[in-house]
């Protein structure tokens, strides 16, 4: 899946240990068999920060 996204989203991703990449201000998550719900449920809240 890829999003646009602000300025300094990678950074706030990174920080909170969510691997993800942000290439020309698109986000891009890609979740694997071992990503668990509690994965997904960080990254959703960092974002929703």
């Amino acid at each position: 899946m890829s999003v646009p996204v602000p300025d300094g989203t990678a950074e706030r991703l990174r920080e909170r240990g969510v691997v993800a990449s942000v290439p020309v201000g698109s986000l891009r998550c890609a979740f694997h068999l071992s990503t668990t719900e509690a994965d997904v449920g960080l990254a959703l809240d960092v974002l929703g920060d």
